[in-house]
């Protein structure tokens, strides 16, 4: 019986999510505070939309959700702040345990890990609860796992077409803030989508998984190839200082379990895609 696929907070990520699940049969829902932006995204036809606010959210909202009585595949894509209250959160929870749900997956973010972790983490890695932002992340997962089929994917940064990290600063020539020689860890927006669907269809998935190219690279390395991509001048940066470089994120244990791997596996070949460079011919 085909499946209803429910995208809470179809923004960026939501987007290309919504363009992998086109060709599959069943009901697409798709949800955005935005009526503009949920006729843009339901134009094919293929997706229906709801305008949601998480600070009104109920049981009542998600009501043509249960028609049919299908299993319900939900992706949560809410940022963070969206989630911050405890009664936002409450009422979602209470929505979405309304629903037949088969799957439940949770975007959350490789900072829960701290700014200051240090080495490498992966999936396995116990969050490094420094700050209010890393304690804000720690209790939203927490309130998703009471969920049935909750599984939460912490993803890297996300990139892609219409959003790479620093191109105007690198185009302006302004100075980067932050210490050049810190980590960063990336994700395509495409692979961070089929991440998404592949977690929701595995039954090897646990419940906390990673979403990274696995390359990490230091910042000056990222900034210094989208300026030659660009013809724009060398990065300069606020802080050369060593320091605490950071995490970096380690996918690995991810990728065996779910049997996957990304389509752009480092940054240099992602990139060219984001910017509309052909690629390099190998």
């Amino acid at each position: 019986m085909p499946k209803v696929r429910l995208i809470l907070g179809c923004g960026y990520l939501g987007s290309a999510l919504l363009d992998q699940l086109a060709p599959t049969p069943g009901r697409i829902i798709v949800t955005s505070r935005s009526a503009q932006r949920l006729a843009a995204l339901t134009a094919s036809g293929r997706a229906e939309g709801l305008v949601l606010e998480t600070a009104t959210l109920g049981p009542a909202q998600l009501a043509s959700v249960r028609e049919g009585g299908d299993a319900v595949e939900a992706w949560c894509l809410f940022t963070p702040s969206a989630l911050a209250e405890i009664s936002v959160r409450e009422r979602l929870f209470t929505a979405l345990d309304a629903l037949p749900l088969e799957r439940a997956v949770l975007v959350s973010s490789t900072g829960i890990y701290g700014a200051a972790a240090g080495g490498e983490v992966s999936a396995e890695t116990l969050p490094h609860l420094s700050g209010p932002r890393e304690q804000g992340l720690a209790d939203i997962e927490q309130s998703w796992r009471h969920l049935p089929g909750a599984c939460i994917v912490r993803m890297a940064g996300l990139y892609g077409p219409g959003r790479v990290i620093g191109t105007s600063m690198v185009r302006e020539g302004r100075v980067i803030p932050g210490r050049a020689s810190a980590w960063l860890n990336l994700i395509h927006q495409r692979d961070a989508a089929d991440l998404l669907l592949t977690v929701a269809a595995s039954t090897q998935a646990a419940s906390v998984e990673v979403g990274s190219d696995g390359k990490p690279m230091r910042r000056h390395e990222y900034y210094g190839v989208l300026a030659d991509l660009l013809g724009a001048p060398a990065p300069r940066f606020e802080s050369q200082d060593e320091g605490d470089a950071g995490k970096r994120v380690n996918p690995a244990s991810s990728w065996r379990r779910l049997a996957w791997c990304p389509r752009f596996t480092s940054y240099r070949e992602g990139l060219r895609d984001a910017l509309g460079l052909p690629a390099i011919s190998q």
